[in-house]
């Protein structure tokens, strides 16, 4: 039987009679759970998927999820679609490598480095930590 949504095929598991076996928990956990869903609290995403994975339950269909990124704003996860982005960018724009899908980060930096040159523009980047940089284009003042 397929349910839409982690919390409704949740509440349905928790149905089954002995579900506790399967799940490996108390019956007093199971009543517990029971009691929360009835009362509107709320029970962690994470701990319904482990339990509805212990019972044998699969996910049909992953999440997908479309995020609002601030303008200009590009994000990239292949070497190869950086570049092809990084040709595109121009002044005021940012760009951003994620360093943890094999990227180089010396031929990203060479080639960032030589296109903000290219266009006329001062580079900046910012980093939160070692596996993403934004690397922001600002134009240069005239002299």
């Amino acid at each position: 039987m397929q349910i839409e949504g982690t919390r409704k095929a949740f509440e349905t598991m928790l149905q089954e009679r002995g579900v506790y076996k399967k799940l490996g928990v108390d019956t007093s956990t199971v009543a517990n759970w029971k009691t929360y869903l009835r009362e509107g609290k709320s029970i962690s995403l994470d701990k319904m998927e482990e339990m509805l994975m212990r019972s044998g339950a699969q996910v049909k269909q992953e999440k997908v999820w479309d995020i609002a990124l601030t303008e200009n704003q590009v994000v990239l996860n292949h070497e190869a679609d950086f570049f092809a982005e990084l040709a595109k960018v121009e002044s005021g724009d940012y760009i951003e490598a994620d360093f943890t899908k094999g990227i180089s980060v010396k031929r990203i930096f060479s080639a960032v480095f030589n296109h903000a040159e290219k266009i006329g523009c001062l580079l900046s980047s910012t980093s939160k930590d070692k596996s993403k940089v934004t690397y922001h284009f600002e134009k240069r003042k005239a002299k």
